[in-house]
């Protein structure tokens, strides 16, 4: 061993320039009889596992000097692993994993060392590694199985299944229910007919205006009502006015009148007049109006 290690030291420093700009020079010194090798385990793997990929060199005479040589492996995902010497030679090994179903083999990889005795021009020697063919598979299909603990499974095992109704119980409750629904909607309407007018006047937009200003303002409410429903002026509504535009109109004389009298209070109301329950006379007579 020492005078390996001394041969070799002698001989780093005589490595010509050529040979060492090589990107393949593994540092290994070593005549014709230098053997590389290469190993893979397994040769049969599955989309997504590794395999394990072992390059070594024997009869080399400086093997703590020799470096690892570099995969150019673009089918696969190289990993360096450890590497093994002694004075017989030096192993390195990869972990391996394929890229794709596709990749069929372990091409050669090429080392170049130092072969001392040759002539200068022939000092680079090279190597290959013999390609290893391999199989990729598709990865297993995982099934995933929902793990019950045993005290679950017992629960499981002895809770009665839920109730199923019958069929006639899915056509009766509807039924039921729709009744009842018409049923509170026709007793509404009679116990609350003002409401229900009510209900229906609000969807016009005028009337709802009307209606909703009337705890505010309840003349002002009316007099923007009549302008906005009946095309009517500001100079239209004073009482005689409004009287002969509704007449014209369509509505009845007792409306009408109603209507004048509403307006004739409202003067009144302004030199302080006062006026009892205006609101309620204000929205029945809106409501009147919207019959006719």
């Amino acid at each position: 061993m020492l005078f390996t290690l001394l041969f070799a030291l002698a001989a780093a420093d005589e490595i010509p320039a050529i040979v060492r700009a090589s990107p393949f020079f593994s540092q290994a010194f070593g005549s014709n009889s230098l053997a590389i090798t290469s190993t893979a385990r397994p040769t049969t793997v599955a989309l997504g596992e590794s395999l394990v990929f072992e390059i070594t060199f024997g009869g080399v005479r400086n093997p703590f000097e020799v470096v690892r040589p570099k995969l150019a492996l673009t089918d696969f995902a190289v990993d360096d692993l450890d590497a093994a010497r002694d004075a017989d030679g030096v192993s390195f090994r990869y972990r391996l994993r394929p890229r794709g179903l596709g990749v069929v083999e372990i091409p050669g990889v090429r080392i170049d060392y130092y072969q001392p005795e040759a002539a200068e021009d022939k000092q680079l020697r090279t190597r290959y590694t013999t390609s290893i063919p391999i199989v990729v598979t598709a990865p297993p299909v995982v099934k995933k199985t929902l793990i019950v603990p045993e005290r679950f499974r017992t629960l499981i095992a002895e809770s009665p299944s839920p109730p199923k109704p019958p069929v006639w119980l899915w056509v009766i409750v509807p039924l039921v229910v729709g009744a009842l629904a018409l049923a509170a909607i026709i007793a509404w309407h009679r116990q609350y007919p003002q409401g229900a007018r009510l209900a229906r006047l609000r969807r016009h937009r005028t009337v709802r205006r009307a209606l909703d200003a009337l705890e505010r303002d309840p003349l002002d409410a009316f007099r923007r009502y009549l302008i906005e429903r009946f095309d009517a002026s500001p100079a239209q509504l004073t009482p005689s006015d409004a009287r002969s535009l509704l007449t014209v109109q369509g509505v009845s004389a007792a409306v009408a009148d109603e209507v004048a009298s509403l307006l004739r209070d409202g003067d009144a109301a302004r030199y302080g007049a006062v006026l009892l329950n205006l609101v309620e006379r204000v929205r029945t007579v809106i409501q009147q109006l919207e019959e006719r």
